[in-house]
């Protein structure tokens, strides 16, 4: 009976150190490095979502972008101008020249230097007759007056910036000249006789002022100063009056001034109280 050799163990591993080769006929398997490969693979991908947070690269981001916005500042300028006024009331000539002088305007204000503000101040002032400071369209107004004329000088300050406007100008009034009158005066109380004579002398009246230099202002004054039967210093009707007493019998002197002209009326009378 012939004895079979053992048959080798295809499963045997080979020892590489013995001088083993592996097995043949089999070949190697790729396929547990491939395995690997993809695992790796896979391994990276899955980190680097986890690192970018799942964000998709592609994905737009809205972001709102505000365009910065850029103001442009005028600086203020300085404006010096001549202008010619028609049409002015109260005056000997119906025209004048004002010369406006403006400095730090801003470009929202040019219009307080032009010719028509000018213009209405001009007239605003005309208008008044006065010879005293007076306010007129903002601008405060300060005349130098010799006679009938009076130069005006007119300054306005802008009410929220360094604006100044300074506008001069002169002009002469129309005056009804002097003006003297004798008033009979009568039904006076608190005097003997009921009736005297008042004369009236009034020097550089204003057209619309004669009124102050009339009888029925004459009147008025003597019945006023008579009702006090003062025989002191008194004020009756805007006039200063002083008496000069002999006895009952006073003389008296009233002198009343325009508030806002070169007016001035004297009335000088006498009453003879009835105690």
């Amino acid at each position: 009976m012939s004895t079979q050799p053992p048959s080798e163990d295809p499963t045997q591993q080979y020892n590489p150190q013995q001088g083993g080769q592996p097995p043949q006929g089999g070949g190697s398997n790729p396929w547990p490095w491939v395995l690997g490969a993809v695992a790796i693979i896979v391994a990276g991908v899955i980190a680097a979502i986890l690192i970018t947070g799942g964000s998709d690269s592609s994905s737009s981001t809205d972001a709102s972008v505000t365009t910065p916005t850029t103001t442009t500042t005028t600086a203020p300028i300085n404006i010096t101008r001549t202008c010619t006024v028609n049409n002015i009331p109260n005056v000997v000539s119906s025209s004048t020249v004002a010369n406006v002088n403006a400095t730090n305007v801003p470009s929202s204000q040019t219009a307080l230097a032009s010719c028509d503000a000018a213009s209405a101040l001009v007239k605003g002032v005309a208008s008044t007759q006065a010879e005293m400071p007076v306010t007129v369209q903002g601008s405060q107004c300060t005349p130098s007056v010799s006679g009938s004329t009076a130069k005006w000088t007119c300054v306005e300050h802008g009410a929220d910036s360094a604006l100044t406007v300074t506008t001069k100008f002169q002009f002469t009034y129309i005056m009804s000249g002097n003006i003297a009158r004798t008033c009979t005066v009568n039904n006076i109380p608190n005097v003997v006789s009921s009736s005297t004579v008042a004369n009236v002398n009034a020097t550089n009246v204003p057209s619309s002022q004669t009124a102050l230099a009339s009888c029925d202002a004459a009147s008025a004054l003597v019945k006023g100063v008579a009702s006090t039967q003062a025989e002191m210093p008194v004020t009756v009707q805007g006039s200063q009056c002083t008496p000069s007493v002999s006895g009952s019998t006073a003389k008296w002197t009233c002198v009343e001034h325009g508030a806002d002209s070169a007016l001035t009326v004297t009335t000088k009378f006498q009453l003879t109280y009835t105690n």
